[in-house]
């Protein structure tokens, strides 16, 4: 059940935050046709829940000490799930347009690994970028997941007991 909370708040948070990074840094004369596609949606939704879930469900079962301690633990563990978020889509990204670019009418010639690493330079050029203006939003994120395994943890001590 907790795991199953956390999920569905790092799905959703996750989401909220990235339409709210796309309204801020793409303009309505831009291209935003990869970042509006369903299919990023949906990752950054499905990989910011599993991650949201397999750290903070840590810190829910073994996480013992005062509330502070364990909102700014939470505050890391949620820089790191967005942070696994955004990397783990742009590897995915990068896998997707080396499969799309290999046997195409511009083939060269280059081997797998090849062209991996030389879509992996562009996507991660831009990718820095999107990390570093992520953290403060990150940290804040984590901030909120915190206080939902501080209350997730009472509530389930007071269910026990009852």
């Amino acid at each position: 059940m907790s795991a199953l909370a956390l999920f569905i708040y790092g799905s959703i948070i996750h989401l909220l935050l990235f339409r709210l990074y796309v309204r801020w840094a793409y303009r309505s004369s831009s291209n935003r046709s990869f970042v509006d596609h369903p299919l990023t949606n949906g990752a950054i939704t499905l990989l910011g829940g599993v991650f949201v879930a397999l750290l903070m469900l840590r810190l829910l079962r073994k996480g013992r000490g005062k509330t502070f301690l364990v909102i700014f633990k939470a505050a890391a563990l949620g820089a790191v799930a967005t942070l696994l978020t955004l990397q783990t889509l742009l590897v995915l990204t990068g896998l997707w347009l080396t499969l799309h670019s290999m046997g195409g009418p511009y083939d060269d010639g280059l081997t797998l690994p090849g062209m991996f690493f030389l879509s992996m330079v562009d996507i991660e050029t831009y990718g820095l970028v999107v990390m570093f203006q992520s953290i403060p939003f990150a940290l804040g994120q984590g901030v909120l997941g915190g206080a939902l395994v501080v209350w997730l943890r009472k509530f389930f001590q007071l269910s026990q007991a009852c």
